[in-house]
């Protein structure tokens, strides 16, 4: 999802347009509060249909302290791509998504991602109040979203699926629309440089390749553990290539 340009509805960790400024709306405050209430609001009802308490098919699941530390760490992971003349802010928020989706159970998920997001955007970002709210509650949005597309299509992920594979998939590039338009919406209203369609065209190209970054992970976190930290080369490589 996108990091956005520092203005008063906050950077958000994973997209950034440098384009032409616009006027704040005089009650982008009033609306901020509004949207993020919203957000919380039906994120919340979507949630009270969800079966929270699925076990993983691994037959082990990671517990909500370990997403939440999962979380706070792909936050760091930020790179910036050109495009177009504009330059966009991207991190690997897709890792903890499908790990969360394969490993842990919804209800640990969320909660973990939140308290992890929570952590780095007061921690790192010292982010002001108004927000802060407004990006936690993109970010449950978005993860509940995520949740319910997985439950909808399938109901129940197996890392060693590739039918799981193409849903999570789905699940994360649905996600992260939800997510970025929530953002996007607030950063317009405040006066920020957004350009939506730009954004959505290179994120439909890093989403994917993050998320098969990810699902290579899983796979090989349930077949060979050992051999996941090779992969650090392969994540090092994809990053290059994108500033490139």
């Amino acid at each position: 999802m996108p990091i956005t340009p520092d203005v008063d509805p906050g950077q958000h960790p994973d997209e950034t347009a440098q384009a032409e400024p616009r006027q704040p709306l005089p009650d982008a405050a009033r609306r901020t509060y509004l949207l993020a209430t919203a957000l919380i609001l039906a994120g919340g009802f979507v949630m009270t249909r969800l079966d929270l308490d699925v076990d993983p098919a691994v037959g082990w699941a990671m517990p909500f302290w370990a997403v939440g530390i999962l979380a706070f760490a792909t936050a760091f992971l930020v790179f910036n791509v050109e495009f177009r003349r504009e330059t966009y802010t991207f991190t690997f928020a897709e890792i903890v998504l499908v790990v969360g989706l394969f490993f842990a159970s919804p209800g640990h998920f969320i909660v973990g991602r939140l308290l992890g997001e929570l952590a780095f955007l007061v921690i790192r970002e010292r982010q002001q109040p108004r927000k802060l709210i407004m990006n936690l509650s993109a970010f449950f949005a978005e993860s509940v979203v995520l949740v319910a597309i997985e439950q909808l299509l399938l109901g129940g992920l197996d890392v060693r699926e590739p039918l799981s594979w193409f849903v999570a998939l789905v699940a994360v590039i649905g996600a992260e629309l939800v997510g970025f338009a929530a953002i996007a919406t607030a950063v317009r209203w405040h006066g920020g440089p957004i350009t939506l369609r730009s954004i959505i065209q290179i994120g439909l190209i890093t989403a994917p390749a993050n998320t098969s970054l990810a699902l290579v992970v899983c796979v090989l976190v349930d077949a060979e553990p050992a051999a996941v930290p090779l992969l650090g080369g392969v994540a090092a490589f994809l990053v290059m290539t994108y500033r490139a």
